[in-house]
């Protein structure tokens, strides 16, 4: 039995160059319309994206962050530096707006709400986006 074997031709290999892009990419990336929304770990966590057709990348925003989710074509994210407050902005990086004033983490989509956990007061609290 070959295990080197691929069926499937169109797949790199796993040690294929194109791979390495995935090393910018922090925990808990979201997919949303065909791309990754992630903060870059080698770019001080700012807010990027990358297309999963050519695993091409590019910076949204200078924004750092720890957290964020996409929904109806909205990037909504705790800013890390800022109090850790939530903020919202177009997939392109534009329409930025501060949804809350508290120190938030752990943001989740649970649809019709933005559930976060409010660090401050140890709760878990919620943001109606309809």
């Amino acid at each position: 039995m070959n295990i080197n074997h691929r069926t499937d031709q169109k797949t790199p290999e796993a040690r294929d160059k194109r791979y390495e892009a995935l090393g910018d990419i922090g925990t808990n990336p979201a997919e949303y319309k065909g791309s990754y929304y992630y903060f870059n770990n080698n770019d001080n966590r700012k807010i990027y994206k990358m297309s999963m057709a050519d695993l091409s990348s590019e910076k949204i925003s200078d924004l750092r962050t720890d957290s964020l989710v996409v929904y109806d074509d909205s990037i909504y994210f705790s800013h890390s530096w800022l109090g850790g407050t939530i903020h919202s902005m177009d997939l392109d990086g534009n329409n930025l707006q501060k949804l809350n004033d508290l120190y938030s983490i752990g943001l989740k989509i649970e649809y019709p709400y933005l559930i976060y956990f409010a660090g401050d007061q140890e709760t878990w609290e919620k943001i109606d986006l309809r």
